[in-house]
This record gives structure tokens, sequence and C-alpha cells, in this order.
């Protein structure tokens, strides 16, 4: 509370000013190094490894020739996944970031946290690229279980009829 003689009055809104413009700087190096966060995380057999920046976009990808060796399917499923990955990482990075620069501001560092936490949550479900067409390297392709086979039908004789000039012979003979 400010109060007292006009000087201390004065002291009291230069030591307010002074913190709040500290204050100001270090909110401005938490800024910064929060948007310098970056996560990166590769695919379980390393085809797919992937960048994410602070706010969750995509910076780089890269894919190994080995990608070829998959459906289109299974290298996209493995791509998202690896994004998702990627992108659960970057709220342990802001963390650390606030933490290393406004370590006193515990409720305002747990709020951007939980809104990352909310945006991008862990991966739940099969590891990337578990899904159908996805083949582990070394995994070989399981044989084609055969056919049913396939009822064929004899053609069915028309009936002879007994009033028939040809007695049930070949009219070419």
């Amino acid at each position: 509370m400010i109060g007292g003689s006009p000087e201390q009055v004065e002291r009291q809104l230069e030591d307010w000013a002074r913190q709040a413009e500290q204050k100001a700087e270090r909110y401005q190096e938490m800024s910064a190094a929060v948007s310098a966060v970056s996560a990166t995380e590769s695919s379980p057999d390393g085809v797919v490894r992937v960048t994410v920046n602070a706010s969750g976009a995509v910076s780089a990808l890269e894919l190994t020739d080995r990608i070829r060796e998959q459906t289109g399917q299974a290298v996209a499923a493995q791509i998202m996944a690896t994004i998702q990955k990627a992108q659960a990482r970057l709220a342990g990075q802001v963390q650390a970031a606030m933490q290393a620069t406004i370590a006193g501001e515990q409720s305002t560092i747990e709020s951007v946290v939980s809104s990352y936490e909310q945006r991008f949550p862990e991966p739940v479900g099969p590891p990337a690229g578990e899904g159908p067409g996805f083949k582990r390297i070394g995994e070989l392709e399981d044989e084609t279980p055969p056919s049913p086979p396939v009822e064929r039908r004899q053609p069915q004789r028309r009936p002879i009829e007994e009033d028939d000039d040809f007695g049930g012979g070949s009219v070419l003979s």
C-alpha cells in the first residue's frame, strides 16, 4: 500500500515501476524462450522424423528411402502419429523454458502448460504405422490363403422329347 510522506510515496512508486519493468523483461525473456521451443520425434522404425515448433506446426519432415516399402496408408499413419508424439513433448519443454525465466509465477506456468497439454495430448492407440498394410522390417508377409474352390456347374442337357424326328440322335449323323 502506498502511503507516508511525499518522499516515501515517490520511493514506493519508483519501486513499483521498477518491479513492473523487471517483470515485463522476464515475461519478454519467457516469451522468447517459449517461442524457441521445438520437439523432434522419430517413428519406431526410424523411417519418419518430424520436428514441430512451439505452436505445434511441423517445421521439418524427414523420410528415409525405406518409406517405399510401405503403403501410402501406412506412411500417412506413421507421419501423423510421429507428429502427435512430437507435439505431446511440447508441454514439458514449454514448462522448462518458463521455469527458467519466470520461476516465481507458478500459476502462469501451470496455466500455459495446461493449455499445451489440452491442445497436444499424449497419443493413444497402437504405435505409429501399426495399421492395415504395415510391415515391420524383416517381417515376412503371410502367404495368401487359398481361395475356396469355385463350384463349376455342368451344362444341363435339354430333355429329349419323344416326338422328335431325330430319335435322340445327332442331326449330323
